[in-house]
Parts: C-alpha cells; sequence; structure tokens
C-alpha cells in the first residue's frame, strides 16, 4: 500500500480480501492511513458499507487521534461517535447511533449490535496489543478476537506487528499481510570534509553506518 492513494489500494484490497494485517512501520504514517478513511465521503459508498468502526488499545490513543479524525469527518459530513468506559450517556447513544465510532478494547462491546446489524468496515488498531494485554484484560481482549472471527471486513494495523499472530490468523482466519510503505524515498547528502586517504575512509565508515532501507537513497 503506497502512502499517495491510500485508499485505493484498501479499496482494492478489502475487495479482493475481505480480512487484512497492515503492517505499517513507525513513521511510515499509520495514524495518516486511519484518517484518510474519514477523507472520502464516497468510500463507505463505494465499498457498501452501513458504518466504520475503529478500535483502539487505549484511550490515550484514541484521544490522541480524535481531533484530527473529527476535523475530517466534520469537513466530509461524517457522524463522528466516541466511546470509551469514561463516556456519558449522550455519547454512547451517539456513538452507537453515528455512521463512524471511534472505541477502545474494553468497550467494543458496547457496539456489538451495531456489528451484528450493519454492514460495518472494523479497524482494529495496534492489534499486537491483543496479545500483550490479554493476562489482565482477558474479557476486553476476548471481545475484539471474536469481533475479528465474525464481522466479514476487517482491518487489523500494527507498527510492529506479532509475527507469530499475524501468521496463525493468516492461517485460521483467512487473513491477508499488507505493507503500508512510502512512497517518497529519504535522501542523506553527504559533503567530505577531509582529503585523500582519509576522505576515504570517513566515507566508508559514514556509509556503514547509515540504515539499508529500500526507502533510503545516499548522494554521495
Amino acid at each position: 500500500i503506497g502512502t499517495a492513494s491510500p485508499l485505493e489500494s484498501i479499496e482494492r484490497l478489502i475487495e479482493q480480501y475481505k480480512k487484512l494485517i497492515i503492517a505499517a512501520a513507525a513513521g511510515t504514517g499509520k495514524s495518516t492511513l486511519i484518517e484518510a478513511l474519514f477523507s472520502s465521503p464516497e468510500f463507505l459508498d463505494k465499498l457498501g458499507f452501513d458504518s466504520v468502526i475503529v478500535v483502539f488499545p487505549t484511550t490515550a490513543i484514541q484521544d490522541q487521534l480524535y481531533n484530527p479524525i473529527k476535523i475530517k469527518a466534520d469537513k466530509n459530513n461524517y457522524s463522528l461517535g466516541f466511546i470509551n468506559a469514561s463516556a456519558s450517556a449522550i455519547e454512547r447513544a451517539n456513538a452507537k447511533a453515528s455512521r463512524t465510532a471511534l472505541t477502545t478494547f474494553d468497550s467494543l462491546g458496547q457496539l456489538e449490535q451495531k456489528l451484528q446489524e450493519e454492514k460495518v468496515l472494523l479497524i482494529v488498531d495496534e492489534f499486537d496489543q491483543l496479545i500483550s494485554s490479554h493476562d489482565f484484560r482477558g474479557k476486553a481482549t476476548e471481545l475484539v478476537l471474536d469481533a475479528m472471527r465474525t464481522n466479514e471486513h476487517t482491518l487489523l494495523l500494527s507498527a510492529t506487528p506479532n509475527y507469530l499472530f499475524a501468521t496463525n490468523l493468516e492461517a485460521s482466519l483467512n487473513y491477508k499481510v499488507a505493507l503500508f510503505k512510502p512512497e517518497i524515498q529519504n535522501t542523506i547528502h553527504i559533503t567530505p570534509i577531509l582529503r585523500g586517504k582519509d576522505k576515504t575512509l570517513a566515507l566508508h565508515y559514514v556509509l556503514e553506518k547509515i540504515p539499508k532501507t529500500d526507502n533510503t537513497v545516499c548522494i554521495k
């Protein structure tokens, strides 16, 4: 999935596979991918979804992304609901009635009726935390895992996916893995201030320290 047109890539992959694990390394703009879903008012209609539910592992991450998502939702006339353990009765009702809802692992159960009665695009952010937090949040994580099993169209996102978990999901629930990858390269310019043999040695040392990735170009 390229960052230039992530929605087009997601549309194609959802139609083809329905259940996706999207690996987005830190710094590649995973939150941008979530925000992009709220940038196109035609996105849900085009794929035939009644609603979208985004599930975050904690209220801290939910709070961090709420404002940028709300700005895009308001601009594109999406009704946006917000539900977690501290939400008021009015906020809970709004979340259940809204076409788009942001919730947490612990509060997804309050949207169970929505999942059962509507065609929902379910997005689980940092899904690897279902494993790391299972011992002390067993009931909450089991609710999310159950939704991942039963909901027809689901996106799982993580910057650091648990590959054993992902492999099991591929084998047992037919999830497919996609890589969210920037299309803009990082360019590193090196301007040597040494001459002769010392310059060659210095360049060799610096080049050894530069990360070896497909998206990094070194210009000497």
